[in-house]
């Protein structure tokens, strides 16, 4: 666009001959037939490609359509779904307007300031968020997934928000700019902090993490479905086929997944993710995307901005992938809760064990794990392969995390660190070799082991610590799975409740039973004097038009309207309370086409947004 005054002449004569770029050719009906830009003919090249400038902030409507997400994503390459490329191509799309912003600033032609609060907008309120300890959330990094994305944190995104300040014009006026410069000084310091769970619903992508009057860590959660895809991976070794298949990552000193450590890593084993523990490499041929979608309808993401949750149906469409499973994970406070059920085999694959990957990071700490109440200790530098059967509780503890196991019967132990690992490409690998904890659930799962799993992952915890929180979580926490149906997790200490529904029915927790007509996400928090009620459709189609379900508790009769998540938040519908067998029901009204005005045309993706009422007591 910047270089059309250099072809003055072409513009002038041959695209000003152009008909249909004249509003009247549809006589003033914009969208008939073809229009090039609604409501725009050419006025000439200086006014003309200043408008053009303007034309960057392009939201996405719907699913597998490229454009900036009601939740603060931004979608790029959509040729098979919907994906989340926050660094690659997204931030480009984002910030890169400012080279041209900068020729028209302080002239009759500069561009408009919500032009620049959109921009700021997403700086500001999405990307800090996805910061932690100076590093860029890598799993919705996009293609840069590898990429120094501390030097992203660090320096591209400072500059990025300079250059943007700087090419306003003076009497551009902005909201926000001294709480964003604010956040670059902290960023850069390395005392940047948020505390919050924040649902991005539209990429099945959670973040949850403390840190501002609390012990800091940060934890985050892909998922992806028929509606989303993982990163795309352009590198002639694949590596970022999983990315999406339920990816459960925990940070407290903030590198745990920095690239050098990423660049050394089996990607067959992505922390969060049930599969094969396969030993060939990852499909080559396909394309960037070649890892698909999933077949799955079920997957999403629910937060109150306290706690969170996400519910996951592992589907493979492509077909290397050899498992399928019912997965939900659970965010309370320092406590992050994985379940799994109903883990089966799909495809034939190699034949190997289907295992669940809690974790795989830089070995820079001594590993110790407790079977059986005995403890051994593996060393950096130390090459193990170890098996262990467990059949009861068992704890882990690396660094500052703890990792706490609780077999249903009998599920097998794995830990592998060193020249053990089987890197995936070694052409970039360090020689600083990671360490992976696993559970193998057999080649057959349920066969003599569990089809099933339940762990915790704890931040900010010492080894010594290790064997009393396990007697308090024990006492603490509440877990249930029925298989194919439902999870739940109670927490009594947070007085948190989370039910996770694959189909309609009924499961009780901490005393506390729901009984859903719907495929749902719900959850429920006592504080005190009020309840928080959650709830979301995490099998959006636009069409579906309410969620309605059944709590043993009673709750306060009436009719709480909400409002929507996200960058900018609408006026939602409304979440009705009634009496029911001395318990409540409750009917969500969710965003559907009927209301696709009301959300901008953009119905079909506000139909997953969480849905969060505070009611009274």
């Amino acid at each position: 666009m910047l270089a059309l005054p250099l072809i003055w002449a072409d513009y002038n004569r041959p695209l000003t001959y152009v008909q249909y770029w004249y509003s009247d050719f549809y006589k003033d009906k914009p969208f008939k037939n073809f229009s090039f830009s609604p409501g725009w003919s050419p006025q000439g090249v200086i006014a003309d490609v200043s408008r053009w400038m303007t034309k960057y902030n392009i939201p996405a409507h719907k699913y597998i359509q490229s454009g900036f997400q009601p939740d603060g994503t931004i979608s790029h390459h959509i040729g098979r779904a919907t994906d989340a490329a926050m660094v690659a191509y997204g931030f480009e799309w984002l910030t890169d307007c400012n080279v041209g912003y900068q020729y028209f600033k302080n002239t009759p032609f500069k561009v408009a300031a919500p032009q620049y609060q959109f921009q700021l907008d997403h700086l500001l309120n999405v990307y800090p968020k996805l910061i932690y300890k100076q590093h860029m959330d890598f799993l919705v990094a996009g293609r840069s997934y590898l990429d120094d994305l501390k030097g992203f944190a660090t320096k591209r995104y400072p500059r990025a928000v300079n250059e943007m300040l700087k090419a306003r014009s003076k009497n551009t006026q902005l909201s926000g700019v001294e709480e964003l410069q604010t956040v670059i000084k902290a960023i850069k310091a390395n005392t940047h902090e948020y505390s919050g769970t924040d649902a991005y619903w539209v990429n099945e992508y959670l973040v949850h993490r403390r840190g501002e009057n609390e012990p800091a860590f940060y934890a985050s959660l892909k998922l992806k479905s028929e509606r989303t895809v993982g990163a795309e991976d352009f590198s002639k070794v694949r590596k970022s086929w999983h990315l999406g298949y339920g990816i459960l990552q925990l940070k407290v000193r903030g590198d745990e997944y920095a690239s050098r450590v990423l660049k050394n890593y089996d990607w067959h084993a992505v922390p969060g993710l049930t599969e094969e523990w396969r030993t060939d490499a990852l499909p080559a041929e396909g394309g960037a995307q070649a890892s698909l979608p999933g077949l799955n309808k079920i997957s999403g993401v629910l937060a109150d901005g306290k706690t969170g949750m996400g519910i996951y149906h592992h589907l493979p469409k492509e077909k290397y992938s050899s498992s399928t499973a019912f997965k939900t994970y659970h965010f309370i406070e320092d406590k992050i809760i994985a379940l799994g059920s109903g883990i089966s085999r799909l495809r034939p694959g190699q034949g190997k064990e289907i295992t669940t990957f809690l974790d795989q990071s830089a070995f820079n700490r001594e590993l110790t794990w407790c079977v059986n109440s005995k403890e051994q200790t593996v060393n950096p530098g130390e090459s193990v392969n170890i098996t262990e059967n467990i059949e009861s509780v068992c704890w882990l503890h690396q660094g500052e995390k703890g990792y706490i196991i609780l077999p249903k019967k009998r599920l097998q132990l794995v830990i592998k660190t060193g020249k053990e690992i089987n890197i995936t490409d070694r052409a970039i690998a360090d020689k600083q070799p990671n360490f992976i904890i696993a559970l193998n659930h057999g080649v057959t799962p349920g066969s003599g082991l569990d089809d099933s799993y339940a762990y915790y992952l704890i931040p900010n915890i010492g080894k010594e610590e290790m064997k009393a929180r396990v007697a308090n979580l024990q006492k603490e926490i509440t877990t249930v799975e029925n298989t194919a149906s439902a999870h739940a997790v109670y927490s009594a200490a947070d007085k948190t409740w989370q039910y996770a529904f694959f189909k309609p029915g009924t499961i009780s927790a901490g005393k506390t039973e729901v009984t859903s007509d719907d495929v749902a996400l719900i959850m429920l928090r006592d504080n005190g004097d009020s309840w928080t009620l959650s709830a979301s459709n995490p099998m959006p189609d636009g069409k579906k038009q309410r969620l309605t379900f059944r709590v043993s508790t009673p709750l306060a009769a009436g009719t709480y309207t909400y409002r929507t998540k996200g960058v900018y938040p609408l006026e939602g519908e409304t979440v009705t309370v009634s009496p029911d067998k001395g318990g409540a029901k409750v009917v969500v009204e969710l965003p559907d086409i009927r209301d696709e005005k009301q959300y901008n045309y953009q119905s079909d993706l506000y139909a997953a947004t969480p849905i969060v009422v505070t009611i009274p007591k």
